[in-house]
């Protein structure tokens, strides 16, 4: 549950299924609203040389929302100038089809996309997951095995140790049992480090561990923190 939480990849295929999704809604308002835009002028609509004087005008796209402005202001005064507010209402209606439609389709397939994405990332999270438990689980296994070792070969030195003070076994015989105490040891020494790195393997997979940590340097000795 941490993972399909936290995992970065999950969390980029929801922000990518989050950005369909609105790109989809917008693409479905497009295509049921038709392209309305109003406009207002006002000022010196015409003149005697039919040219306009000052203006101010003004347009409002009531589909998109996008508000537009303009001031206009002839370099020679206009003669006989005729002042009033010219009103306007343009609509682009499609009959036969449209490209707001092609948008809306191609919004919807990537939708789907996105949605198989994000099936696909929270699949591969839960399958590394259950990966790490599995080694995690399995080298844990294997340290209570190791440890079972290190025991039998201390007792086998303690048998050793005492057939000799018997006179039933050589120093070689000791020396033998010793040297596969050692080894034991150390095979217990190392099966902790496989423990460590696959719990860290896991804590990654989940999300709990951050992987920049894992790739920090180490500071040269004498170093302070």
């Amino acid at each position: 549950a941490r993972a399909l939480e936290r995992r970065p990849e999950v969390r980029r295929a929801q922000a990518t299924l989050a950005d369909a999704q609105a790109a989809r809604d917008a693409a479905a308002l497009a295509a049921r609203l038709p392209d309305v835009t109003a406009s207002v002028t006002a000022g010196q609509l015409a003149s005697a040389s039919g040219a306009a004087g000052r203006t101010v005008s003004g347009s409002l796209n009531l589909t998109t929302g996008v508000l537009g402005a303009q001031v206009s202001v002839p370099l020679r005064e206009p003669k006989s100038p005729v002042s009033g507010v010219n009103l306007a209402l343009n609509a682009s209606i499609p009959i036969l089809g449209s490209t707001e439609s092609a948008a809306l389709r191609q919004a919807e397939l990537g939708v789907q996309q996105a949605t198989l994405a994000l099936d696909v990332a929270r699949q591969g999270a839960e399958l590394d997951v259950r990966t790490r438990i599995q080694a995690a689980q399995d080298e844990r296994g294997a340290l209570d095995a190791a440890r079972t070792r290190v025991r039998a070969a201390e007792l086998t030195v303690q048998a050793a140790q005492a057939r000799l003070d018997a006179g039933l076994a050589t120093r070689l015989d000791v020396a033998q049992a010793r040297l596969n105490l050692t080894q034991a040891t150390q095979a217990l020494s190392a099966q902790l480090d496989r423990v460590s790195v696959a719990g860290a393997a896991l804590a990654q997979a989940t999300a709990d561990l951050d992987p920049l940590l894992l790739t920090i340097p180490a500071l040269p000795t004498g170093g302070r923190p």
